[in-house]
């Protein structure tokens, strides 16, 4: 359930970025990283 809420709030994050540049959203993955824990965010963007 955590990791769910977590990867919506990111898709809502990249969202809100992309609506400051005229993109839009394709699609957006969050990951941790193995050894150090940190989380990563990649999203795909396209022109409107």
């Amino acid at each position: 359930m955590v990791d769910t809420v977590g990867k919506k709030v990111a898709f809502i994050k990249a969202a809100a970025r992309a609506a400051e540049r005229q993109l839009r959203v394709v699609s957006s993955r969050a990951y941790r990283l193995p050894f150090s824990g940190a989380e990563r965010q990649v999203a795909v963007f396209a022109k409107e």
